[in-house]
């Protein structure tokens, strides 16, 4: 594992590291094992900060508990965390993520069973009620409880699943979801995905569903959501229960969907957009914006539907 001063090391090669804050000479040997958010960070863990989320809640910065933190310059004159090491830098995100391809590879992409090996990973945690269909192959990272049942050529990795979920065919659910930061030469750097899938109880699922694992949070389905056919749900989302996503709904990463919501087909929500309680995205309607709850949109982009208007 790297040690903080590694990857500062590192971060100055390529041109990134700016300005060190370090209380402890003795941070700087501590081993980097895990990559967090900022806010449930611990020792061994490193995150990233951007300036937005600074100047709208100051003490993320101050109380920062991990040991290696990647901050924006916004941070120069403020107070740095006691315990932990800052590095300065002009893009966090890009830092964050060229750490991430040099030293945490292995957290990029789902490990799946290799040729010839079984096609349920060893470490997977399967009750024996669980029925497997043909064809369906486990990866890494996976724990499945009792009266699932998945359908054939579906591919888990990264996923907690609850009781009582139906699962149909040719299904990805816990691979990496798209995310990258681009550099100075225009090269795209894949982001690291280390969250999970995590469905509750009595979830659907239909065939030819693509749900993403998160990226340093998990993705979640609550409880007796139903997703209809050819349904992709981006990395990091919320979705609340009882909700229906029918055909061909996109949902973008880090969006936030509340309980009782209805989607239609063809609908499509922007990355880190909230869809309140009840509401409803008619067909194809495209929410660039929060939707408030209760409300009913229509077009694209997505605005209120007026009840009263004639014709």
């Amino acid at each position: 594992m790297p040690t903080v001063r590694t990857l500062i090391d590192f971060l100055t090669e390529i041109g990134q590291a700016q300005t060190v804050h370090c209380s402890d000479p003795a941070l700087m040997d501590v081993d980097i094992k895990c990559l967090v958010v900022d806010q449930s960070a611990q020792t061994g863990d490193m995150s990233w900060m951007s300036g937005k989320s600074y100047t709208n809640t100051p003490d993320r910065y101050r109380n920062y508990r991990g040991s290696l933190l990647i901050a924006p310059k916004d941070v120069s004159a403020d107070t740095p965390p006691e315990h932990a090491v800052a590095v300065i830098v002009p893009i966090p995100r890009l830092a964050f993520t060229r750490i991430a391809n040099k030293y945490f590879s292995d957290l990029l992409h789902p490990v799946w069973p290799k040729p010839g090996e079984s096609p349920i990973a060893p470490d997977a945690k399967i009750h024996p009620s669980v029925v497997l269909s043909y064809g369906v192959v486990i990866g890494s990272n996976v724990e499945i409880a009792e009266n699932v049942v998945i359908g054939p050529n579906t591919c888990i990795a990264n996923a907690r699943i609850a009781k009582d979920v139906v699962i149909g065919a040719n299904c990805t659910i816990g691979a990496t979801g798209f995310g990258f930061e681009i550099d100075e030469n225009d090269r795209y750097w894949r982001f690291p995905q280390v969250g999970k899938v995590i469905i509750h109880e009595g979830v659907e699922i239909d065939s030819n569903v693509c749900i993403d694992k998160g990226a340093l949070t998990d993705t979640v389905v609550g409880r007796y959501t139903k997703v209809s056919d050819q349904v992709h749900i981006g990395h990091g989302s919320t979705i609340g229960e009882n909700c229906m996503i029918i055909t061909h709904t996109i949902i973008c990463g880090s969006a936030k969907i509340g309980n009782n919501v209805w989607l239609a087909p063809g609908s499509s929500i922007l990355n880190s957009t909230s869809v309140g309680d009840k509401a409803r995205l008619t067909m194809s309607a495209a929410a660039f914006s929060d939707v408030p709850a209760g409300s009913t949109v229509i077009g694209n982009p997505a605005r209120l539907m007026d009840w009263n208007k004639k014709g």
